[in-house]
């Protein structure tokens, strides 16, 4: 479906483009635009970029992917768990629990690289992020955005209870609350293999 103009509320910009490149639009000032997809209301999104510490062209080439980074607050208030309870007590397994930093893939990659992908970086929180705007954000290339972040945050609850079931013991049930607090997109740098296209192997 294509876009009627629109305008950048950072800088008044024109900005154009199709919802099938994603629901994130770039201006030629660099400001990242959300875009609703039912009533095309534009919105600026908080956007960061973590740096890769060392690089070795040998392994592909240099390529940012999407995330949606939410902060959120869960509270478990009681879960029953049948079977190696002591054992996920114990072997320091990690849980998502209280303030969280979550992240959700917003490429478009299959549904078990998405699942994958955001649930190592929810458990494992990237290092500092770096604002876009110094001098080395004209030195990356980056993937679309084709996953908003209302859908991105129901994504990031799913996350949440697939670790719950992943970790050993059998969960039964589970009372608990997943609230929002805030989201930004964060690019974080992958090698692309040069042989396959579709295929992207982490740095950090």
């Amino acid at each position: 479906m294509a876009l009627k103009a629109l305008s950048c509320p950072e800088c008044g910009h024109e900005i154009t483009g199709e919802t099938g490149f994603g629901v994130v639009l770039e201006c030629p000032n660099n400001h990242y635009v959300g875009v609703s997809r039912d009533t095309h209301d534009v919105y600026s999104v908080p956007t960061q970029l973590v740096k890769p510490s060392g690089l070795d062209p040998k392994k592909g080439r240099l390529i940012f992917l999407p995330f949606w980074g939410f902060n959120v607050f869960i509270n478990v208030r009681d879960r029953k768990i049948q079977g190696g309870g002591l054992w996920r007590l114990f072997s320091g397994q990690k849980l998502l629990s209280g303030d969280c930093a979550m992240y959700v893939c917003a490429a478009q990659l299959p549904d078990d690289d998405v699942d994958e992908l955001s649930k190592h970086y929810s458990l494992n929180t990237p290092p500092g992020s770096s604002n876009l705007e110094d001098s080395y954000r004209d030195d990356f290339e980056k993937l679309p955005v084709f996953i908003d972040e209302n859908t991105a945050f129901q994504h990031a609850e799913f996350i949440f209870l697939k670790n719950e079931f992943d970790v050993s013991g059998t969960l039964q049930w589970i009372d608990y609350t997943f609230e929002f607090k805030e989201f930004g997109l964060v690019y974080l740098p992958f090698y692309m293999d040069t042989k396959r296209k579709d295929t992207y192997h982490q740095i950090i």
